[in-house]
């Protein structure tokens, strides 16, 4: 039986919540989820630590900010790949 877009939809917010609270320590306050035609976009919310927003104040810490989140996000991007790949059905 085929998935509705929706449960997919739920599935992969749920998915990357847990991803983000095993991989990075901590998950989102909120994660929404859309499929539109051949993309998915994830937005999330409440992703920072106190300490971060602090930083960000500054552009100076804004842009650290912005780096250290992605490399941490990039050296996990296999683990991403392989849930929204499950998660879709697409090879």
């Amino acid at each position: 039986m085929n998935k509705s877009k929706g449960t997919i939809e739920s599935e992969i917010s749920k998915s990357l919540t847990q991803w983000e609270k095993d991989f990075l320590g901590r998950g989102s306050v909120s994660v929404k989820t859309d499929i539109l035609r051949d993309m998915i976009i994830v937005t999330l919310r409440g992703i920072l630590s106190p300490a971060e927003y602090t930083l960000c104040k500054t552009k100076e810490g804004l842009l650290s900010v912005k780096r250290n989140r992605t490399a941490l996000i990039e050296s996990g991007v296999e683990d991403l790949k392989e849930i929204i790949l499950n998660l879709t059905g697409v090879k």
